[in-house]
C-alpha cells in the first residue's frame, strides 16, 4: 500500500496516516531552510516604507541652509522691516516705526501683525540707547 503525498512525491515506505507524511515534510523543509537561509524572503513586500523612499529612492530633498525663518532684528520695524527712526510698540511688544504705523492705523485701524483693533493712542513710545557710531544697541 503506497500513499501519495500532497506534493506529488511517491514514498516507498508504507504510510501510517497523514501525520507521518507531514512529519517527513517538516524535516525536508528544515533542510531547505538550512540551505537557503531561514526566512530568506521575510522582508519581501509590495511597497516601500517612508525611510526607503526618502533615503534610497531620492524622495527626501536635501535641506537648504539659509532658507529657515530668521528673526527680525530688534531695531527694525515689523511693518516695513527696515530700521526705525522713531520706535513705538504695542502692548504685546511688537515694535514699529512711527512713520510707518500711523498711516496704516489711519487707513485700517487694526494691528498689522494679529489683526486686533489698535488705536494710535495705544502705541507706546520707546527710547533706545545708541552707541558712539549712532547705531541702536540692546541695553539688556
Amino acid at each position: 500500500f503506497f500513499f501519495q503525498a500532497e506534493d506529488g512525491i511517491r514514498d516507498s515506505v508504507a504510510s501510517r496516516g497523514l501525520g507521518d507524511v507531514y512529519k517527513r515534510q517538516v524535516s525536508t523543509q528544515s533542510t531547505w531552510d538550512q540551505r537557503m537561509g531561514k526566512n530568506r524572503h521575510s522582508k519581501d513586500k509590495l511597497w516601500i516604507s517612508y525611510s526607503e523612499h526618502a533615503n534610497e529612492w531620492g524622495g527626501k530633498k536635501a535641506e537648504k541652509k539659509g532658507d529657515k525663518f530668521q528673526k527680525l532684528p530688534f531695531f527694525c520695524c515689523a511693518l516695513s522691516l527696515m530700521p526705525f527712526s522713531n520706535p513705538v510698540c504695542t502692548k504685546e511688544g511688537v515694535m514699529f516705526d512711527l512713520v510707518n504705523i500711523i498711516p496704516y492705523l489711519k487707513k485700517y485701524k487694526k494691528n498689522p501683525i494679529n489683526g486686533q483693533p489698535l488705536a494710535i493712542a495705544d502705541l507706546i513710545k520707546l527710547q533706545f540707547p545708541k552707541n558712539a557710531k549712532g547705531d541702536y544697541y540692546c541695553p539688556v
